[in-house]
């Protein structure tokens, strides 16, 4: 079985259900694009990007999923409809790589062409116009791209000869091209550099040339520009400190950056702590950025639109730093500010992280993408809309699910029947997720069932994530009753029954309200 996505109401549905359980489309009227648009099974996240209060992921096969806050059409799925689960891009495309800014996306093709998508006002999708979009269109000019960033309300990118262009808003001159003037399409950036990469913030872009040198431009009432004044820039002006760097990032109103031995320095507002050197002092008038604290040798780093800052050492650790408030998203456990760098919990090897407005995500080695922070529009990807304050897994419902065992056995509070493994014993997740479901927690319910249906740290029981599922769609989660719906459709009569009987059976055990 594998899941396509539904013509009418785009919601996920069995290739072998003869109509969407959720609407009643008839499978024969989905168009092509949709009935053969399955999802390949158990796709590895290949890179991930969190926005203002949506996230987007990219697989290793090169399809584009988003979740999140949709309110302008930035999940690109052509709905304006939240979603607290992975949703495919439209379109049909093999992406390279994806960008989230604050309400639209952009991404660029393994071919080289460029689409952008979600909030235009002001042109940052750079297709001539201002009209929003909830599906990818290609960005106007016929360049072909070697990378591309969204930022705050514009957009930038590096073509594969090295030229910066950048597009949208650009009331302080953050498009770097001498004027104050919005852009719908494409504009050249001043200076005449050759551009290794680039990044868009709130209202300043930050690049670094492939000599190593790193240059600013747009708003700068704060020092985020680190040319040690607070002088707005329309054109690309060098930042202090003489470094040579390897990659630079922009957040709301301060700036971070790499150089090539592995150093991280900060400038601009710092009244969170969010520079990482232990103050909360802004940094507007130094000759050189400053120096964020702990001596770690960093490989990438990422500045949020808001108020904190994520980065990834060499040996794969996590850390974060700055505001902490809306929900945890430094992923310490706690919702505590900190000015220096805090390891992010979970014990994880970390590949790529990146900071959104008010929430984190990152990619471990093993392709697996976690999420932390403010949940409110379902960010996080974790099928609820929960504030998380250390990282949770991302939901995979996205992967066709294979239900070609049969299982009879169930999991009671005291291990697992089939292998009398005690419940301590169980992997730690699990473990703590039982704790948590024997009081009725109804995030936890659904949680375990995902964990089942996708082979997370357990091996794959369609049965038991009926089960859980179940149990939660009993307590109201809509999730959990359209997740068991679709997996019901690859199932037997058999598996059913037992997988309903197990829930009888731990209502009995845990009943509401019981002790």
């Amino acid at each position: 079985m594998a899941l396509i996505k539904c013509y009418e109401c785009s919601r996920e549905i069995s290739d072998k259900a003869p109509a969407c359980p959720h609407c009643g489309a008839p499978k024969e009227e989905q168009p092509p694009e949709h009935g053969t648009a399955t999802v390949t099974v158990n796709e590895v996240w290949a890179s991930i990007s969190a926005g203002h209060s949506h996230t987007v992921g990219l697989t290793t096969s090169g399809d584009a999923y988003a979740w999140g806050y949709n309110n302008r059409g930035q999940l690109g799925d052509g709905t304006t409809t939240d979603r607290s689960t992975p949703v495919l891009v439209s379109g049909g495309h093999t992406w390279a790589s994806i960008s989230a800014g604050h309400s639209h996306t952009v991404g660029l093709t393994t071919s080289g062409d460029a689409y952008a998508w979600g909030r235009n006002f002001l042109g940052q999708l750079g297709d001539g116009t201002t009209t929003n979009r909830s599906t990818p269109v290609l960005v106007s000019g016929g360049h072909t791209w070697a990378s591309i960033a969204a930022g705050y309300f514009c957009t930038v990118g590096i073509t594969t000869s090295g030229d910066a262009y950048a597009w949208g808003s650009n009331g302080y001159g953050q498009l770097g091209d001498g004027t104050t003037t919005n852009r719908s399409t494409p504009t050249l950036v001043s200076g005449g550099h050759t551009w290794a990469s680039m990044a868009g913030g709130q209202y300043h872009t930050v690049g670094v040339t492939t000599s190593g040198d790193a240059y600013a431009w747009g708003r700068n009432f704060l020092g985020q520009l680190g040319d040690g004044t607070t002088t707005d820039r329309t054109t690309p002006g060098l930042v202090s400190g003489s470094h040579t760097w390897a990659s630079i990032s922009a957040g709301s109103l301060n700036t971070t950056g790499i150089t090539t031995s592995g150093d991280a320095y900060a400038w601009g507002f710092n009244g969170y702590g969010q520079l990482g050197n232990g103050t909360t002092t802004d940094r507007t008038t130094t000759v050189a950025p400053v120096l964020v604290s702990g001596s770690h040798t960093w490989a990438s780093i990422s500045t949020s639109s808001h108020s904190h800052t994520v980065g990834i050492t060499t040996s794969g650790d996590a850390y974060a730093w700055g505001f902490n408030g809306d929900g945890g998203q430094l992923g310490d456990g706690t919702t505590t500010n900190r000015s220096t760098p805090v390891l992010v919990s979970g014990g994880h090897t970390w590949a790529s992280i990146s900071a959104g407005h008010s929430h984190t995500v990152g990619l471990t080695t093993n392709g697996d993408a976690y999420a932390w922070g403010c949940n409110e529009y379902g960010q996080l990807g974790d099928g609820t809309t929960t504030n998380r304050s250390t990282p949770v897994l991302i939901g995979q419902m996205w992967a066709s699910i294979s239900t070609s065992q049969s299982h009879t056995v169930g999991l009671t509070t005291s291990g697992d029947a089939d292998c009398d493994a005690p419940k301590e014993e169980q992997p730690p997740q699990v473990s703590e997720l039982l704790k948590v479901a024997e009081q009725g927690n109804v995030d936890a319910q659904y949680n375990l069932g995902r964990m089942y249906a996708n082979d997370e740290g357990v091996p794959e029981d369609m049965v038991l994530a009926y089960m859980w599922w179940n149990l939660a769609a009993a307590q109201g989660s809509e999730n959990a009753q359209d997740n068991k719906d679709i997996i019901e459709q690859g199932m037997t009569r058999e598996q059913i029954a037992e997988a309903q009987r197990l829930s009888r059976e731990w209502l009995e055990a845990h009943p509401p309200g019981g002790n």
